[in-house]
């Protein structure tokens, strides 16, 4: 309940809602992300 009145708040002053994630990844992941991709670090 909270969660959806911060996002209708947040929409009606910003004139949208923005995700809220965790965008951050250790080295390591990045890393591995990219050797599962294919790419030869």
């Amino acid at each position: 309940e909270l969660r959806q009145v911060l996002i209708e708040a947040e929409a009606e002053t910003e004139g949208g809602a923005s995700p809220r994630i965790a965008p951050f990844a250790d080295v390591r992941d990045y890393g591995a992300l990219l050797h599962r991709a294919g790419f030869a670090l």
